[in-house]
């Protein structure tokens, strides 16, 4: 048979099983890889034996390729990201616990903290997650003392030997399926969770190092999470993830602070995150953002900010990026011997939405003539709110970008995903067909966040006229527009001053004692 994996380190002897079948893998998808979902194994498996490998999101196109190079079977084992479902060939998933109970992304804490037997499911695949009808399972009780680690060297094993069982005889175990009933989901373990308090029973924080062995607790210093070793002691800054449910904790702080620079937006932050690969150190009234090689200035009190910068210090991390002036001048004052240059790349601009609608003065004439010259082309640009009813226009018009080498493209279909539950606004242009958009937030409550503005015509003006469109729709709540950084476009850089914009300085810093 003609195969596909799809899965992580945590179950890669999985994918061993297949490599050495004598059935042909074809494609092997992962994801990027981090400190909890690990993928090196994988990765390196693909590189042994030259199978092609993917690390985006699977999508419906790329499950027709599949059934284009005759699939026959789909594995999936831990991969985190939903598979489209499709009736052209078989679709099996690995999933760690005995179903119907224990469904849900990751139920071997759950099993732990509750008392309740763990256990492995091959199941079909199905719209609905982890309620495929069932093809093979094993229970496992919980020994005394289990840990996620013994627990999960466990279910390697057994998933291993139902993975074998089943290519013994997959049609026939396929066709003979059972359905599961009504079970049980059980949540994702969340922080809190994780957390060890101060005061707690022995037992309860004995019973929470178990269930996330390997993985670590939380515990927390001056309001900032750390990770914890096997014995609950401070071990590491807890960065992750970031999700969807941090963005109103993350927005409250971040007005509170109120950083000059629009790279601390939530919205901003979520649609960028897999591009730069972000993550994310959250606690109580502090946020922090590290990147390959750097770290934002965290957003914080001014207190917080220099016990996050000495504790990255110390770890060797020294590079900052995003600092406003007030993170330039507290970086300064503790790390008087450091390294600060203004970072143009970085910078915003901030215009103010009257003057952006009128153009006024000579220095902006060529503007207005640009924009005179979009208005009056047959037929005429008109725009509109991006609503529900049309904001899959505004996305089918992104992704025909990205796919012609858009480098905001990845970051604009984040966008697009979740756009109202980032409190996504914008504008969609149209010339009879639809022709442009522009994407906004609100940064504060008087600053329009730009995020993306894209235009299909090669027209003068037209680019003009879908930012101006879309500040002119926020210019009863807002006084000023800031346009988001030019990431080093020499072009964009150079239409954005010729806006005159105020520039919103941004500075790199090497921290040095």
């Amino acid at each position: 048979m003609k195969i596909a994996y799809f899965g992580i380190d945590a179950l890669a002897d999985c994918l061993k099983v297949l490599l050495q079948s004598g059935h042909e893998v074809i494609r092997i998808f992962t994801t990027e890889g981090d400190s909890y979902d690990c993928t090196e194994k994988i990765c390196a498996l693909s590189r042994e034996y030259g199978i092609p490998l993917q690390k985006t999101r699977v999508t419906k196109q790329d499950i027709n390729a599949l059934v284009q190079a005759g699939a026959e079977l789909t594995v999936t084992a831990g991969y985190p990201w939903k598979i489209p479902v499709t009736d052209a060939f078989m679709q099996v998933n690995l999933h760690p616990a005995f179903l119907p109970e224990g469904r849900g992304p990751w139920p071997m804490p759950v099993a732990i903290l509750r008392g309740r037997p763990s256990g492995v499911t091959l199941h079909k695949l199905s719209e609905k997650l982890d309620e495929g009808d069932i093809l093979l399972q094993t229970q496992i009780p919980l020994a005394e003392g289990e840990t996620l680690v013994t627990l999960g060297e466990k279910i390697g094993r057994e998933a291993v030997c139902l993975l074998r069982e089943f290519l013994q005889n997959p049609r026939k175990l396929w066709a003979s399926a059972r359905p599961q009933g009504k079970g049980e989901y059980w949540p994702e373990p969340g922080d809190s969770e994780r957390t060890l308090l101060a005061g707690e029973e022995s037992r309860v924080r004995s019973l929470k190092l178990r269930a996330f062995a390997g993985y670590g607790c939380l515990v927390y210093e001056n309001g900032v999470p750390w990770v914890t070793d096997e014995k609950g002691r401070k071990k590491e800054l807890y960065f992750r993830e970031l999700r969807l449910s941090d963005r109103q904790e993350m927005e409250r702080t971040r007005r509170k602070y109120a950083p000059a620079l629009s790279d601390y937006t939530f919205a901003l932050l979520w649609c960028w995150r897999r591009q730069m690969s972000l993550t994310f150190c959250i606690g109580k009234d502090f946020f922090a953002v590290k990147g390959q090689g750097y770290c934002f200035f965290p957003v914080c009190s001014p207190d917080k900010a220099v016990y996050f910068l000495k504790v990255m210090y110390k770890s060797g991390h020294t590079y900052l990026r995003f600092c406003d002036e007030n993170a330039k001048e507290i970086a300064l004052r503790e790390f008087p011997a450091s390294e600060c240059e203004l970072c143009e790349d970085d910078c915003d601009y901030l215009i103010e939405n009257e003057k952006l609608h009128d153009l006024p003065g000579g220095a902006l004439l060529r503007r207005r003539n640009d924009l005179h010259h979009y208005i009056n082309l047959e037929p005429a640009p008109c725009a509109e709110p991006i609503t529900p009813e049309n904001v899959a226009e505004a996305a089918v018009l992104s992704e025909r970008c990205r796919l012609a080498g858009s480098a905001d493209g990845d970051a604009e279909r984040e966008a697009f995903l979740h756009f109202f539950e980032l409190g996504l606004e914008g504008v969609l242009v149209r010339r009879g067909d639809v022709v442009g958009f522009a994407v906004c937030s609100e940064k504060d409550e008087n600053t329009m966040q730009g995020h993306f503005s894209k235009c299909t015509e090669k027209v003068r003006g037209a680019s003009l006229f879908a930012i101006r469109s879309c500040s002119d729709a926020a210019a009863d709540r807002y006084e000023y527009t800031n346009l988001e950084d030019d990431m080093g476009k020499n072009g964009l850089r150079t239409f954005k001053r010729s806006l005159k914009a105020q520039i919103v300085a941004s500075y790199t810093i090497r921290l040095r004692q």
